[in-house]
């Protein structure tokens, strides 16, 4: 176990050092501000286990593993979480329209001139449902935006209070 915190120490450490980046493991979800792969995370659990909030700030890495930390480090992902949620569903609803866009196309490819007008008409008006759903789409991305930068400030200055009170436990190195 020793060896393995000193081999995750060293590679989350050295990468990114410039960057703060955050991530927050709870058994039934990760939250991450900033620069982490898979890879990454995934070692962070096997490692650490399923509760942990891992940072990396000024070149060091840290750990907490108390609960109100991660209570508060979670209620302060929970807005972009759920925001991430809503733009999972729209997106879902534009593969749906885009899947009948794909087949309307699909009937207009082998109609009768005739038949040419109606499809036409119909596949103008899944553009139109299409284009309003991405311009939803682009708003929930600038929503998703300021949060996020919401969120770095503040982990930012809380992250620095946790270091001082010594309620984030650096890694060694």
């Amino acid at each position: 176990m020793h060896l393995a915190m000193l081999l995750l120490s060293a590679t989350l450490t050295v990468a990114q050092a410039d960057r703060p980046s955050y991530v927050l493991v709870t058994p039934s979800d990760t939250s991450t501000y900033g620069s982490f792969t898979t890879d990454e995370i995934e070692m962070i659990r096997d490692v650490y286990g399923p509760r942990v909030f891992f940072f990396r700030s000024n070149a060091r890495a840290y750990v907490i593993f108390d609960e109100k930390v991660i209570a508060s480090v979670d209620d302060l992902f929970r807005p972009q979480r759920e925001l991430g949620q809503r733009q999972a569903e729209l997106g879902a609803k534009q593969a749906a329209l885009g899947a009948k866009q794909a087949a309307l196309g699909a009937r207009q490819a082998v109609a009768t001139p005739a038949r040419q007008g109606d499809l036409s008409r119909e596949q103008q008006k899944l553009s139109a449902e299409q284009s309003a759903l991405g311009d939803v789409q682009a708003h929930l991305g600038e929503q998703q935006s300021e949060l996020s930068r919401e969120v770095g400030r503040k982990l930012s200055t809380l992250t620095e209070e946790w270091i001082r009170s010594g309620v984030a436990k650096p890694l060694q190195r």
